[in-house]
């Protein structure tokens, strides 16, 4: 607790300070030292994610390209501000789609929790944070 309130409440404060950029990255990796079924199971379900994703995020890429008065005929050297309005593209792509991979873990997390295989904090670590279990590495 922080202030009155619990930050994270399935987390106790000291673990909380412990989820900066380093360890995640660190727990990156330790998804290629579980159990193949575990791999798969996580991958399906960032695939789920990743479809779900590709017609939304195109979708309001085509959007914003017609509102910025683009088409794909353009050279982006005759707009003004072509390259900076190209970038806004691509971040907005890897935002949407980044957004869509988290739902994807959220679905999974409900699956896991919906099957009563973990409770839900538990398996909001395991597919959001990589904070996996121990039994579901090799």
């Amino acid at each position: 607790m922080r202030g009155g309130f619990a930050i994270m409440p399935h987390m106790p404060a000291p673990v909380i300070g412990k989820l900066g950029a380093t360890s995640m990255l660190s727990r990156i990796f330790d998804y290629f030292k579980l159990k193949p079924r575990v791999q798969s199971e996580i991958s399906n379900f960032v695939f789920i994610g990743i479809i779900l994703g590709i017609f939304p995020s195109f979708s309001l890429i085509a959007f914003v390209t017609k509102e910025f008065g683009l088409s794909p005929e353009m050279n982006l050297h005759q707009v003004e501000n072509g390259g900076l309005i190209m970038t806004g593209l691509i971040l907005l792509l890897i935002a949407t789609m980044m957004f869509f991979i988290l739902l994807g873990a959220i679905i999974h997390a409900v699956f896991l929790t919906l099957t009563g295989k973990m409770k839900f904090w538990e398996a909001w670590d395991a597919t959001v944070l990589s904070k996996y279990p121990h039994h579901w590495f090799k």
